[in-house]
């Protein structure tokens, strides 16, 4: 019987897909328990306000040598008399980025390799938040009725295909090193 299983397991859209329910069902415990674990759910809420205040500062520096009148207040991100925007908890990315880390942990491949693009792409998602943001103030301050389709849909899309774009990426370059390693085995 483990046997069989083993069998199945082999195979690597059956893997896939077994490694990435595991995946998903970890982050919908971990966020449940971000919502009600005391203290977890203290610390948890600390990181959320942390990372936001993180973006809207990198937004900020990416703002700041064209806008002499830029103002940044904690997580909010705003031009002096005009429209801004506020980088909450639920806006810092954390799923979009557990995301992109499960597709690639999920996925088989060297860990040396998995342990690179994580780093790399998580670096990436959070540098392209800080761009969404400094884009969706610049968006609220001159036309603020485009902001909330910007915000739900232009900039989320883009991060996705970002995000297939890069686990594409290591998906080509994690079967060229399965390849390798059955050609050294022969």
């Amino acid at each position: 019987m483990i046997e069989k299983i083993k069998k199945y397991y082999e195979n690597i859209l059956i893997s896939f897909v077994i490694n990435i329910l595991f995946v998903y069902a970890c982050w919908k415990v971990l966020l449940k328990a971000s919502q009600v674990i005391e203290p977890f759910k203290t610390q948890w809420d600390a990181m959320m306000i942390s990372l936001a205040k993180l973006i809207a500062a990198f937004a900020y520096l990416l703002l700041l040598p064209f806008y002499d009148n830029l103002n940044l207040k904690g997580p909010w991100l705003y031009l002096t008399g005009m429209h801004g925007v506020l980088v909450g908890p639920a806006c810092v990315g954390i799923g979009v980025t557990f995301t992109f880390v499960g597709l690639i942990l999920a996925y088989r491949g060297p860990l040396k390799l998995k342990l690179k693009f994580i780093v790399a792409g998580t670096f990436s998602i959070l540098l392209l938040n800080a761009i969404r943001n400094a884009a969706l103030c610049i968006i609220a301050a001159y036309k603020f009725e485009w902001t909330e389709f910007n915000h739900k849909y232009v900039f989320n899309n883009l991060i996705y295909v970002f995000i297939l774009i890069i686990w594409a990426w290591y998906v080509n370059l994690a079967g060229k090193s399965e390849m390798q390693k059955s050609k050294d085995v022969k």
